[in-house]
């Protein structure tokens, strides 16, 4: 048949973009039960899986910036985004109102490495909590962690990075004197008021405090209902965080309080533990090597500060300058029985402490005190073992250790030592001076006892059967008379020998 060639075109060309590469993998038949991977598995950032406590130590900010304190990890990085109440996530402002310092949380955190991190700790690490919550745990809490995006991720980026910014830049309140012990001097007003101290080069130094400083008992004056001149009597002692000030020039107050406790401290306020700074004096404190700096971190302090050193200065101003004391219905501590009476009227628990103070060792007033106020790399989990959950096992066993058999331990029996915890009660719980009875032929011929200095166990003392002590018991054995060469073996007519004891 004849053919006819209508129309030909040519085919458009084919053009693959540079960004989207195909890669070919030629499958054999033997790949065909296995999965083949053509594009490397994207890297997943973990988290700690492990819900730890702590308490809300510090806001830094008013976007929602703080710090979560835990006696055992130390100090970790957290934000009011990341923030559960009661199953649910709440607006910033409000989360802030319902989550007040001090508040016991529960989180989960994720350690972040790198030489930027150097400026916190010298493991150049930093721990930011990624999921914090109060109440009821948020539901698929796990599932949501493991759902973060890349958005999520730049964000916690974000707030680490805003907080190295904030230590370069020095915002910081750092603290000269921290829980240093003083002496009330003096009112100058109803609301402002000196203290006495000793620093570092044993010398004295003015402390002047406002009444929203004064903590007494873990509770501020205005808690308490009262007025700080009565509640603060004068010559009782205190301890005081302050930090460096200048009034103006000739003053002879350089410093000023940013913390005044009497009585019991609160967990709140509390500064964070820093390398670096101008340094702090601290002398209930362990302190690394090296210089280290106390510090507050929440940013409005440093104007609320100068607020009162205002207030300082316009007093003094309308006084010439000159420091006049107030001594109108002040309490004074003049005597032991004065201590005694103030702490009767303003501790709590004074009568409880008063009963237990003779069965309570006194602390050593030189004890310093454990810094746990510090960023640090997350402690080493440890993980048991198969032997270890094995209950038949001997490092399952508490009170015995991993080869401690010996060759006469009877194959594999799970036998602990005489020493432990577990042969402790059977061995000695018995013992009294009656169970020592001196046999030392019987003593030496008996299987189970003990033989030397003549002791046996108490579990076959007779005076322990009711008890529960061991009886033994004595067998009978009788034993047939061996024939005679003459009766060719099968005599057996004559009657038995005496029977013998056998002793077990």
């Amino acid at each position: 048949d004849d053919v006819t060639l209508v129309c030909m075109k040519r085919p458009a060309p084919i053009i693959s973009l540079p960004s989207e590469d195909i890669e070919c993998v030629e499958i054999l038949d033997s790949d065909e039960e296995f999965p083949v991977c053509v594009k490397p598995p994207e890297k997943v950032d973990t988290v700690t899986v492990e819900e730890k406590k702590g308490y809300v130590k510090e806001y830094i900010e008013t976007e929602g910036l703080g710090v979560l304190h835990s006696d055992e990890h130390g100090l970790v990085l957290f934000h009011l985004s990341n923030v559960w109440i009661n199953g649910e996530q709440l607006e910033k402002r409000e989360a802030k109102t319902r989550l007040p310092v001090g508040s016991n949380v529960l989180y989960y955190e994720k350690a972040f490495e790198g030489p930027d991190y150097k400026v916190l700790c010298e493991a150049e690490v930093i721990c930011q909590a990624v999921a914090v919550w109060t109440g009821e745990r948020p539901k698929h809490l796990l599932k949501q962690i493991d759902e973060f995006g890349e958005e999520d991720w730049a964000r916690l980026e974000e707030h680490r990075r805003t907080f190295l910014l904030y230590i370069r830049g020095e915002v910081f309140t750092p603290a000269a004197f921290v829980r240093l012990r003083g002496r009330v001097h003096g009112y100058l007003n109803g609301e402002l008021g000196l203290i006495e101290v000793m620093d570092e080069n044993n010398k004295e130094q003015n402390v002047f405090f406002h009444v929203n400083d004064v903590r007494i008992y873990r509770k501020t004056i205005r808690e308490h209902r009262t007025f700080l001149h009565q509640a603060l009597p004068v010559g009782l002692h205190v301890f005081v965080d302050a930090r460096r000030c200048h009034v103006f020039q000739g003053c002879e107050i350089k410093y000023q309080a940013i913390a005044v406790f009497a009585g019991t401290w609160p967990k709140v306020p509390y500064p964070t533990l820093l390398p670096g700074g101008p340094g702090s004096y601290a002398p209930k404190h362990e302190i690394p090597d090296g210089t280290h700096t106390f510090y507050y971190l929440e940013l409005q302090l440093e104007s609320l500060q100068q607020k009162k050193v205002a207030q300082l200065k316009s007093f003094l101003e309308a006084n010439q300058e000159n420091l006049r004391f107030e001594w109108r219905g002040v309490a004074t501590i003049n005597s032991k029985i004065d201590v005694e009476q103030w702490k009767a009227t303003w501790d709590p628990y004074y009568h409880q402490k008063q009963q237990r103070a003779n069965n309570r060792p006194r602390r050593d007033p030189h004890e310093k005190i454990h810094t746990t106020h510090t960023f640090k790399a997350p402690l080493i989990r440890h993980f048991k073992t198969k032997e270890e959950f094995d209950p038949g096992s001997l490092v399952g066993q508490p009170g015995s250790t991993q080869g401690s058999m010996s060759e006469h331990s009877f194959g594999s029996m799970n036998v602990s030592r005489t020493s432990s915890r577990l042969s402790q009660y059977s061995d000695q719980s018995w013992k009294s001076d009656d169970s020592k009875v001196r046999t030392p032929s019987l003593a030496g011929s008996l299987p189970g006892r003990i033989s030397n200095l003549g002791l046996t166990r108490t579990w076959y003392n007779p005076s322990m059967f009711s008890m529960g002590g061991l009886r033994l018991k004595t067998e009978i054995k009788d034993e047939p008379v061996m024939p005679d060469e003459s009766s060719n073996g099968t005599d057996f007519s004559q009657p038995p020998l005496a029977k013998r004891i056998k002793m077990e």
